[in-house]
């Protein structure tokens, strides 16, 4: 776990930046959860490797000795926070990779969709050895909430999901799963050009959400019979959308699955702030 609060406030004077950053590498033991708090609670985050120890995606795992290979992070300088959660195959560098680089590039929270595509982009670098060791590829998915306008703006490559839940309108996917994924040693899977923008106004108290589909495919490969739009509206109405509370119960419901469907068949990732 790497969890900072920096010295540097934000320019409104509203708080200083704090980070969270949590790795799947880190946290292999199955059905335990990796839960953080931070910036006076508006921010919370969560990973857990999954609670099947046969599960079929481990067929797509790199190294079977590191079994969680999602990664998630949050940064929030009060003004806004940056949300990302990263999934990856064939090998967790991919997304351990991307990470870490978009949380030591990311100085300043991105101001408008632009600048943030512009950081995601330069946390491609050609040749990195880290990667290029291994097949890893991963999807990849950050927003921004500025709590001054209410602005969500957002970017998405492949199957993870970008959400704003509400009490009173219930859950909006905002993302739409597709076959592209992301390697941060070939910068052109980052451009901009294929990303998929998202760009929406949340009300007061909405939670923005990303997670990576060991929350709605917590059946493997079923969605059908996974967490549904309709159960993270009614786990936030029954956390009163608090973002730790709400984190928690997502996870947890994701590990024991669904109306007696099997639950924790992958690697979980998710992370939340409130409007």
């Amino acid at each position: 776990m790497h969890q900072r609060r920096g010295d540097d406030p934000d320019p409104s004077g509203a708080a200083p930046r704090a980070e969270l950053l949590l790795l799947g590498a880190e946290h292999a033991a199955y059905g335990v959860i990796a839960r953080r708090v931070q910036a006076e609670a508006r921010t919370a985050g969560a990973l857990s490797v999954g609670a099947d120890r046969s599960s079929p995606s481990l067929v797509h795992k790199g190294d079977p000795t590191i079994p969680n290979e999602d990664a998630a992070l949050a940064i929030d300088d009060g003004r806004r926070t940056l949300l990302a959660v990263s999934d990856a195959h064939f090998g967790h560098q991919a997304s351990h990779v991307l990470l870490t680089r978009l949380a030591a590039r990311c100085r300043t929270i991105p101001e408008n969709p632009l600048q943030l595509l512009a950081l995601l982009q330069s946390c491609g670098e050609p040749g990195d050895r880290a990667v290029t060791a291994a097949p890893s590829a991963a999807t990849l998915v950050a927003a921004v909430l500025d709590r001054g306008t209410r602005h969500v703006y957002g970017a998405s490559f492949g199957d993870s999901t970008l959400a704003l839940v509400s009490e009173r309108s219930g859950t909006h996917i905002l993302t739409q799963k597709a076959p592209r994924f992301v390697t941060p040693d070939n910068p052109t899977t980052l451009e901009p050009r294929v990303a998929q923008e998202v760009s929406v106004a949340a009300q007061p108290g909405d939670l923005v959400v990303v997670f990576t589909d060991g929350v709605d495919e917590c059946h493997y490969g079923r969605p059908e019979t996974s967490v549904q739009p309709e159960h993270l509206t009614d786990l936030a109405r029954h956390t009163g959308l608090d973002p730790a509370a709400f984190v928690d119960a997502v996870v947890d419901l994701a590990l024991q699955g669904v109306a007696g469907h099997p639950g924790g068949q992958d690697n979980i990732a998710v992370v939340a702030t409130r409007a």
